[in-house]
C-alpha cells in the first residue's frame, strides 16, 4: 500500500498535529499499521511493547492520550516518522515538534501543557519569539508571555485532575477564576475576557 497524502503532508510538516489526528482516515491507518506490523516482523519492536500495543491504532491512541500538549505532539510525530522511514529511509525529519517539546520542558508549566493551550502557545508565542535570543532568554520570554496571555496573577492556577483543558475562545485564552469540588467531580471555572461568559471544565478523580 502506498503512503497517503495525509501521512506524507504530516511528515513534511504541511499538516499539523491537530489536523492530522482530526482527519486521519482508514487508508492512512491501514498504511501505518502495515508498516507497524512489518517493523515488528523485522524485530524492531520489543515483544513487551508489542504485547501492550499490538497494532498501530493502540499506539496511536496512547500517543494522543498520554498527557496532551507538547509531549503528545512529539511522541506521535516520532512514532509515525519512524514507521515511514521503513518505506522512505532518506525521509527528512520535521524538527518542530521535537524542538518545541525540548523547549517546553523548561519553559511551559504543566498546567498549560494541553492540546489547545500548546497550540495557542506555538502559534502565538513560539512563532513570534525573536530569533536572536539565547536559550535562557527564550525560556524567560516564553514564561513571561504565557503569564501575560493566560492572565496568570499571584500564582493563581488550576490544579488539573487530568490533563490541561484550558479553554481558548476566538484565539484568546480565557481567564482562570477558580475551582469547585463535589465528591469526585472538580469544576474549573474560566471567564471569557471579552464576553465575560463563564466556562466550566469538568474533570473527575
Amino acid at each position: 500500500m502506498q503512503i497517503t497524502l495525509l501521512v506524507k503532508n504530516y511528515i513534511e510538516g504541511i499538516v499539523d498535529y491537530i489536523d492530522f489526528i482530526s482527519n486521519i482516515d482508514d487508508d492512512s491507518k491501514k498504511y501505518l499499521d502495515e508498516l507497524y506490523q512489518k517493523k515488528h516482523k523485522m524485530g524492531f519492536i520489543n515483544e513487551a511493547i508489542y504485547e501492550k500495543f499490538p497494532n498501530f491504532y493502540k499506539k496511536f491512541e496512547w500517543c494522543i492520550n498520554c498527557g496532551g500538549g507538547f509531549f503528545s505532539k512529539s511522541s506521535l510525530y516520532d512514532f509515525v516518522y519512524d514507521l515511514v522511514l521503513i518505506d522512505f529511509p532518506n525521509c527528512k525529519k520535521y524538527l518542530k515538534y521535537e524542538q518545541n517539546f525540548n523547549l517546553s520542558l523548561s519553559a511551559i508549566p504543566d498546567y498549560l501543557d494541553g492540546n489547545e493551550a500548546s497550540k495557542y502557545i506555538e502559534e502565538n508565542i513560539f512563532s513570534k519569539m525573536p530569533l536572536d535570543l539565547s536559550r535562557n532568554q527564550q525560556i524567560k520570554y516564553i514564561k513571561e508571555q504565557c503569564k501575560k496571555d493566560f492572565f496568570i496573577e499571584s500564582n493563581k492556577i488550576p490544579h488539573w485532575v487530568q490533563s490541561c483543558e484550558w479553554p481558548i475562545q476566538n484565539n484568546k485564552p480565557c481567564r482562570y477564576i477558580g475551582e469547585k469540588r463535589e465528591g469526585d467531580l472538580v469544576m474549573f471555572l474560566f471567564e471569557n475576557v471579552d464576553t465575560h461568559n463563564i466556562i466550566v471544565i469538568k474533570q473527575y478523580y
